[in-house]
C-alpha cells in the first residue's frame, strides 16, 4: 500500500499524470493523424460510390433500346390504351370499340340446405369438361368448392345463397355448358338443358373493334396480334386515336438523371478538394475531375456527324462546372435525327473510329473503379495501410508509456523512502542533541 506524499508532502499522482501528459503528446498527434486519414478514406469511399452511380446513369444512356423505345398515347384512355415495343412503326391509328369481350356468367336459384339425392353432372367450358360428383349432403358452398378445385378454367362463388359460376376467359369460345340433373335442381338449366334466362347474368361475347375502319373480332380485350409491336387494351365502347412514336420521355428522364448525378459527383469532389477540404491537394482526385469533364465535353467524331458533342444536343457545362440540360434542344435533336443522338451517347468504334461519350467514359470507369486493383481501390487501401501503421505505433508507444509511468512511480516511491529515512535520522539526532542539552544543564546546576 502506498500513500502519496507521506514523507515529502508532494502530490505524487498529480505530478506523474502531468509528466505523462507531456510524454503522451506524440500519441495525441498520431491519433489526430489517424482521424484525418479516416476522413480521407471515407471521402474516397463516397467518391467511389458517386462515380459508380454516375457509371450506372451512363450505362442507361448506352442502351440501344432506350433510343429505340416507343410510346403509345391514347386520346381517350377510357376507350382503349396501348403499349408498343421497339418493333412498332411510328404511326397514328383511329380506333373504334364496338363491343368489349366478356366472360360467360350464370347464377343458380337461391338454395338453402342440402342438395339432396342428385346424380353427378357435367360442366364444360371451351375444350375443357369436368364431372361434378354430388353427395346428398352437398350444399351450394361445397359444390362451389368442388368446381374451383376442378381444372376447368371456371370460378364459382356463393353470393346471397346463390351459386355464381363464371368462365375465367372471355369470348364466345369460352361459353359455359351444363349437362345433368344438378343444374336443373339449382335452377340454372331447364328440362331441355338450355340455360334459363333467369340464370343468365352475362353472356359470352367477343370483342369487336375497328382500326382505320377495318372491323376486327377477338376473344380478349387485350390484343397483340393485329399490329406488329403494339398491344391494345380495350377499355370501353367509343372512339380514340392512338399515336405510336419514339419514347422521348424515357430518353429525357435518363439524361436528367445523368445530369443530376454528374453535378452531385463533381460538387462533392470540389467540396473535398477545395481549401479546407480533407482531400485538398490530392493530385489523383484533381486528375479524375479533369478527365471526367474533358471526356464529357470533348468531341466524339468528325465534322460530318450531325451531333458530335453533348453541347450540340443541349447538355453543357458552365464556367462554374455545373452541367445543365436544355430539354427543348434535346427534344429537337431527337426529332431531327434520333440515330445520331444515340451514336453520340452509345457508339462503339463507329465508321470514323470514334467511341460515343458513354463508351469513352466506360474505359475511364474501368480503370478507376475496378475492384481490387482500380485506382480508387488502391487509394483507399493506401489510407487503410497508413492507419494500420499508426495503430501499430500507438500500441508500441502505449506499452512504452506504461513502462515509463511505472518507472516514475518507482522513482517517487524511492524518493519517499529516502526522505522517510532522512526524517528518522533527523529525529534521532534531534533527540541526541536534546539529551546533551539536558546533561549540560544538569552539570551546570551541580557546580553551583
Amino acid at each position: 500500500m502506498y500513500i502519496s506524499g507521506i514523507a515529502t508532502g508532494l502530490d505524487t499522482e498529480t505530478l506523474v499524470q502531468q509528466l505523462m501528459a507531456i510524454e503522451r503528446r506524440p500519441l495525441v498527434l498520431m491519433q489526430e493523424r489517424k482521424n484525418l486519414l479516416q476522413q480521407q478514406r471515407d471521402a474516397w469511399r463516397d467518391i467511389n460510390t458517386r462515380l459508380n452511380n454516375l457509371r450506372d446513369r451512363m450505362a442507361e444512356l448506352s442502351r440501344t433500346s432506350l433510343f429505340e423505345g416507343r410510346s403509345a398515347v391514347s386520346s381517350a384512355a377510357d376507350v382503349a390504351t396501348a403499349s408498343a415495343t421497339r418493333d412498332a412503326a411510328e404511326a397514328r391509328y383511329n380506333i373504334e370499340v364496338v363491343q368489349l369481350a366478356q366472360s360467360h356468367r350464370v347464377a343458380s336459384a337461391k338454395l338453402e340446405g342440402d342438395i339432396g339425392d342428385t346424380e353427378s353432372s357435367w360442366l364444360e367450358v371451351g375444350d375443357r369438361a369436368v364431372v361434378i360428383d354430388i353427395d346428398p349432403k352437398d350444399t351450394v358452398h361445397t359444390i362451389a368448392k368442388k368446381i374451383n378445385e376442378a381444372d376447368v378454367a371456371v370460378t364459382a362463388r356463393v353470393i346471397d345463397g346463390r351459386l355464381v359460376i363464371q368462365a375465367d376467359e372471355t369470348g364466345e369460345a369460352h361459353q359455359l355448358k351444363f349437362e345433368g340433373a344438378l343444374w336443373q335442381e339449382l335452377g340454372i338449366t331447364g328440362g331441355d338443358g338450355e340455360i334459363l334466362d333467369t340464370a343468365q347474368l352475362q353472356s359470352a361475347q367477343d370483342a369487336v373493334f375497328k382500326i382505320e375502319g377495318l372491323t376486327i373480332t377477338r376473344s380478349s380485350n387485350k390484343i397483340d396480334d393485329v399490329i406488329e409491336g403494339v398491344t391494345f387494351t380495350l377499355q370501353g365502347e367509343g372512339e380514340t386515336v392512338i399515336d405510336i412514336k419514339r419514347d422521348e420521355a424515357a430518353v429525357l428522364d435518363a439524361v436528367r438523371k445523368f445530369v443530376e448525378q454528374y453535378n452531385s459527383t463533381m460538387s462533392f469532389i470540389q467540396s473535398r478538394s477545395s481549401d479546407g477540404g480533407v482531400l485538398q491537394g490530392d493530385t489523383l482526385l484533381m486528375r479524375i475531375a479533369f478527365q471526367l469533364r474533358s471526356d464529357i465535353t470533348a468531341r466524339v467524331g468528325g465534322a460530318g456527324l450531325a451531333y458530335n458533342q453533348l453541347a450540340a444536343v443541349g447538355i453543357s457545362i458552365d464556367r462554374h462546372g455545373t452541367m445543365t440540360l436544355n430539354e427543348a434542344k434535346l427534344r429537337e435533336a431527337l426529332a431531327d435525327d434520333p440515330e445520331a443522338v444515340q451514336k453520340l451517347f452509345a457508339a462503339t468504334q463507329d465508321a470514323d473510329g470514334f467511341d460515343g461519350v458513354t463508351a469513352r467514359l466506360e474505359s475511364r470507369f474501368q480503370a478507376w473503379l475496378q475492384a481490387g486493383d482500380g485506382l480508387l481501390a488502391a487509394r483507399q487501401k493506401m489510407f487503410g495501410d497508413r492507419m494500420k501503421a499508426i495503430d501499430d505505433s500507438i500500441e508500441q508507444m502505449e506499452r512504452r508509456l506504461e513502462i515509463r509511468e511505472q518507472n516514475l512511480m518507482r522513482q517517487f516511491i524511492a524518493l519517499e523512502e529516502v526522505m522517510a529515512a532522512f526524517q528518522t535520522q533527523a529525529m534521532w539526532l534531534e533527540g541526541q542533541i536534546n539529551q546533551l542539552n539536558l546533561m549540560t544543564a544538569a552539570s551546570a546546576q551541580r557546580r553551583r
